[in-house]
């Protein structure tokens, strides 16, 4: 079961991919407090991304608060500091507000672009 899911072809590089998705899960509560997320090792495997991409994902969540690191068992998520989920949405903000200019200069209607911001939220994309 893969719980994130990358895309190879975005100018995100992939371990901010990685780092994005762990964060979204982390505010979803998909990770209780006490649970460990997977291993470094494992999510490389499953995600079929070098370990060291991986790594690195997990040493800058750690960085940033979202992680707690527990020598020899492995990561548990935290509760991010208000500020870093306040980045992270502003992030997410700015990202959506490119993909909508973009669409307006692609000939998109505002009608255009809330259905598919509607697929979007129903699960209806690739």
């Amino acid at each position: 079961m893969t719980i994130l899911k990358l895309d190879p072809r975005s100018p995100v590089p992939i371990f901010q991919q990685i780092m994005d998705g762990l964060k979204g899960l982390i505010l979803s509560g998909a990770f209780d407090r006490e649970a460990f997320l997977p291993s470094v090792r494992g999510l490389a495997q499953e995600l079929r991304v070098n370990p060291n991409t991986a790594a690195r994902a997990f040493r800058e969540l750690e960085r940033e608060g979202w992680v707690e690191v527990v020598r020899g068992e492995g990561y548990k998520a935290r509760k991010p500091p208000a500020l870093a989920v306040r980045s992270f949405v502003g992030e997410k903000e700015r990202r959506l507000a490119e993909a909508v200019t973009e669409m307006k200069r692609a000939g998109q209607t505002n009608q255009d672009i809330l259905g598919a911001v509607r697929r979007l939220l129903e699960g209806h994309h690739d």
